[in-house]
């Protein structure tokens, strides 16, 4: 072809007919040489042209260069486009190449794969174990050949990996026999084949480690420490000491250099791992962790303390920054593997419910006052056995206990109070290795208490209490329980209350047995408490809810801040909440942990308490004025002598805009540039003297002539106490009903709509004139039809049950009117009743509610004779706010039922047509009117009287 007189690559043999041998000529393969079709060439140089396993001379059988009927194409690998090459159904499958039907069930090695999908999958169709691995092929590729399984992620599929679970030991050694058609062995019975399981026998250790162990320590690997037979990989206890291997670990206890599980002479069974100490339930931590907690502590005490406060804050600064600097590690103490005379929990919520949370405050029970309670605390693990920041056993975890607890006042000073820890469960062994479980539920230690204050918290801001308390040992102290004798704390603390915000202070000492277990010194203990709490209702939210901080550290009475496993720092964050007729029902709910590991304190801590107070003079402020008759009762009274009855703050009592404390005449109005005093005013009647024609005399206020600075003597002929001066019917009394009293001149018919007051049902609000019930002189304005508006008005609210669609029987007769209204105006052929939600809350639950409430509103009228067919129950939930505001009064507005008439024939006559400004509802949006006599409230217009959220 190039010319050069030899035959080189690429080109035919010019010696040769056929140059690839595949028994068609060089010539005919390039269209010549009586080639029947021309334009259809193959490569005189390749037998296979289409790389299908089929010769050019095979598939061309008669050599005439066409593709005749009964021939496969010999440039087409897969004739018949059937999914299989033409070689691959010719020689391996049987099957006809021109057929595209049996391409996809041909299964050449019967193992359920049909060739095709091997061919996609590139296993081997001719054999059912293409890897060899004595495991049959659609075993290892799995239910979905088109997702084909690869367990060890390593790119290739089970099927052609010899090593499926990359453990290093081959699939044909973990199958557990040479024949693939049997089951694959799963030693442990947790559904994973040994092939596929790293840990066959399941006992913690990898099958490659147990497969490598060396018993002998003789450097020569031992598959089979114990020689019974059953590999390593596959035996629980590996040298036969009756321990199991998930038990004894990789340790060395006695140093020889065979780890545990495959040394028999090794055996932890009652002791403790190497190295191993006794911590809490948080995973890391130091002690430096729990001394800076401390100064923080300190360091927040010095900053809000003052005088000999300050000065003691900073010693405690010093002590604990010398700690700091002078901690050594100590030696451990004996291990005692049955010792379990120590509580899981050290911590309880105060049984009085008072202070923040785990923090006891000031706000004892008063005299004859007596509160009852119940807690639920659930904690993570609070003892455990590691070795630094490794966990080797928990020891007590996943603890559930509730506390009944009550309190009794006495004398309003002194309060005694108990309560009963109670373990519902928990997950708990002995200390000691393999010395099993101990109980899961039990009581714990009784407490008893005995707190006193100097004074009642209600006198003022600052609180003062303290008190002993004295538990019995009736818990199980063999189970983590019970200290296992009487223990005393004695405890005294302040509380600060500044507005809405309240912080508590607590220090106590712990007196009890004293023990130890292996590093834990377990006896007296220091201990210091400080929490926040802030009223959300009296910072704007409106919000009946407190939120609250509570931190608790703990420590070694005898070696302060010591060691992180004896030093206890927690931080609890809950909220509270008044509820129920008068408030005598207190609920918390909260949670926390603690950022050290300081024993029998866990990682993770939840709660919940309900508590009921009965007889209870609250006093919320601390103004000395309770509640009941406080009109302000989250505002303390500023005990002025202006006004301190009513226990509201006056910061200007004269309200001359000089505030009382830099007013010096806070009673008598004067200016800013006089300190609040009126210039030159001798008499203090607001007149000054250079003006006041009476400078000796003060003024008295009453209307007439009082800019004079003389007191007026004033005539009244008819007595109405409006003087005669400004009198415009000084013969005729005022009758003083409200309405123009100022006059002197009596209103025998207020609104003038020609019904008198007696006789007037509304004096106030004239009649409609509309032939419905013209003579009790009220606009009929309970519920009205505006057809303009396309709504029916309700002027007051429908009430429902708390967190319920059932309607309560004070709003049946508004239902009532709404159903007669219904009756009376048959055009009216839709009416959509729409329920509304506050924001507060679950939407999709909100949504619900408001529903179901609209149905009941709707299944009501039904019931009064409205048809069926003309209401459509709505619920929009809080989709449709009509007030955007976050308080109380907000969601009052959103809580609604609405009447929208979206269905009307036309009549004679509109009935809203009347003159402006007296339609129905033109001055109050439905369901937004103000307070009437039967709603006390005012809180008219809502779907319900239920909570926020609902």
């Amino acid at each position: 072809a190039d010319g050069d007189g030899a035959w080189g690559a690429g080109e035919t043999d010019p010696a040769r007919v056929d140059s690839d041998g595949d028994g068609l000529g060089d010539g005919l393969e390039l269209g010549a040489g009586g080639d029947l079709d021309p334009a259809s060439v193959t490569d005189p140089l390749a037998r296979d042209s289409d790389h299908d396993g089929l010769w050019d001379g095979q598939e061309d059988a008669n050599r005439n260069g066409r593709v005749d009927a009964g021939e496969p194409d010999p440039g087409d690998p897969d004739s018949d486009d059937g999914g299989v090459v033409d070689g691959a159904e010719v020689l391996v499958d049987g099957t006809d190449p021109l057929d595209p039907s049996d391409d996809a069930t041909a299964d050449a090695d019967g193992d359920g794969l049909t060739n095709s999908e091997e061919w996609r999958l590139g296993t081997d169709p001719r054999s059912v174990d293409s890897d060899g691995d004595t495991l049959d092929d659609l075993l290892e590729v799995g239910e979905d050949p088109l997702t084909p399984a690869d367990w060890d992620g390593d790119g290739r599929i089970d099927a052609l990996d010899v090593d499926s679970d990359g453990d290093g030991l081959p699939d044909r050694v973990e199958a557990g026999d040479a024949d693939p058609r049997t089951a694959p062995v799963d030693s442990d019975g947790d559904g994973a084949p040994d092939y596929l399981d790293l840990d066959s026998d399941g006992d913690t250790l990898p099958d490659a480690l147990e497969e490598q162990g060396d018993a002998d320590a003789d450097g020569i690997p031992d598959a089979d420490a114990d020689g019974d037979g059953l590999p390593n990989r596959l035996d629980s206890d590996s040298d036969a000491d009756g321990l199991l291997d998930r038990e004894e670990g990789l340790v060395d206890v006695d140093a020889d250099g065979i780890v545990a599980y495959l040394d028999p002479c090794d055996s932890l069974r009652g002791g403790f791992e190497p190295g191993a100490s006794i911590t809490g339930g948080c995973q890391g931590g130091g002690p430096q962790g729990a001394q800076l907690a401390v100064i923080g502590l300190a360091l927040l005490l010095l900053l809000a303390a003052r005088g000999r406060w300050r000065r003691g804050a900073v010693m405690l600064v010093a002590a604990v920054a010398s700690s700091v600097a002078a901690h050594a590690a100590r030696a451990d103490a004996h291990p005692d593997g049955r010792h379990t005379a120590l509580n899981g929990n050290r911590l309880q919520l105060t049984a009085d419910g008072s202070g923040v949370f785990a923090t006891p405050g000031a706000d004892l029970a008063g005299a004859m006052e007596v509160r009852a309670g119940l807690s639920l605390q659930g904690m993570t693990t609070s003892l455990r056995v590691a070795r630094g920041d490794t966990t080797l056993r928990e020891l007590v975890t996943d603890r559930w206990e509730i506390a009944p607890s009550a309190a009794a006042g006495l004398f309003d000073l002194f309060e005694v109070a108990a309560s009963l820890p109670i373990v519902l469960t928990q997950a708990a062994t002995y200390p000691g290795l393999e010395l099993g479980p101990v109980s899961s539920t039990g009581i714990g230690d009784l407490a008893l208490a005995l707190r006193a204050r100097p004074w009642p918290t209600r006198a003022g801001a600052l609180g003062v209490a303290g008190g002993l308390t004295m538990t019995l040992p009736t818990g199980d102290a063999g189970a983590y329980m019970g200290a296992g004798g009487v223990t005393l704390r004695a405890d005294a603390g302040v509380d600060y209350s500044l507005g809405p915000a309240r912080v508590v202070f607590d220090l106590a000492y712990l007196a009890q047995p004293s023990t130890s277990l292996l590093n834990v010194h377990h006896d007296d203990q220091l201990l210091a408490a400080l929490g926040g709490v802030l009223d959300l209702s009296a910072v704007g939210g409106g919000l009946p809810l407190e939120v609250g901080l509570d931190l608790q550290v703990a420590t070694r009475a005898s070696a302060p801040l010591a060691s992180a496993a004896e030093t206890s720092v927690e931080l609890l964050v809950g909220a509270r909440m008044r509820f129920g007729a008068g408030g005598m029902f207190v609920g918390r709910v909260g949670g926390g942990g603690s950022p050290v590991s300081g024993y029998a304190t866990p990682g993770g801590r939840w709660f919940a308490a309900v508590g009921a107070r009965f007889n209870e003079v609250r006093d919320l402020d601390r103004d000395g004025i309770v509640d009941d008759v406080d009109a302000c009762p989250r505002e303390a009274e500023d005990r002025d002598g202006w006004g301190d009855d009513d226990g509201c703050p006056d910061p200007d009592n004269d309200g001359d805009g000089v505030a009382d404390e830099q007013d010096a005449c806070p009673d008598v109005a004067g200016d800013a540039d006089h300190d609040g005093c009126p210039p030159g005013d001798g008499d203090g009647d607001g007149v000054p003297d250079s003006v006041d024609e009476c400078p000796g005399d003060p003024e008295d206020i009453d209307g007439d002539a009082d800019e004079d600075g003389c007191p007026d003597i004033i005539l009244d002929a008819d007595g109405d106490g409006v003087a005669d001066a400004v009198d415009v019917c000084p013969a005729l009394a005022e009758d003083p009903d409200g309405f123009e009293d100022d006059d002197g001149c009596p209103d025998v018919d207020n609104d003038a709509d020609a019904v008198l007051d007696p006789d007037d049902a509304c004096p106030d609000a004239p009649e409609v004139v509309n032939g419905f019930e013209d003579e009790d002189g009220c606009p009929d304005k309970l519920v009205e039809l505006s057809v303009a508006k396309k709504k029916i008005i309700v002027q007051q609210k429908i009430h429902f049950r708390y967190m319920d669609f059932h309607i309560e029987p004070r709003s049946w007769p508004l239902l009532n009117r709404v159903a007669e209204v219904l009756i009376a105006s048959p055009h009216v052929t839709l009416l959509q009743i729409e329920g509304h939600t506050d924001a507060f809350g679950n939407a999709a639950e909100n949504k619900q509610l408001s529903y179901r409430r609209a149905l009941a509103v709707s299944r009501y009228l039904i019931a009064c004779g409205v048809e069926r067919e003309r209401l459509i129950p709505v619920g929009f939930g809080q989709e449709r706010l009509v007030d955007r505001g976050l308080g109380l009064a907000a969601a009052r507005h959103n809580r609604r039922v609405e009447f929208n008439i979206i269905g009307l024939e036309k009549v004679g006559r509109r009935l809203d047509d009347r003159p402006a400004g007296r339609e129905a509802g033109e001055d109050a949006a439905s369901g937004d009117a103000e307070a009437r006599p039967d709603d006390p409230d005012g809180d008219s217009g809502g779907a319900g009287d239920a909570a926020p959220g609902e």
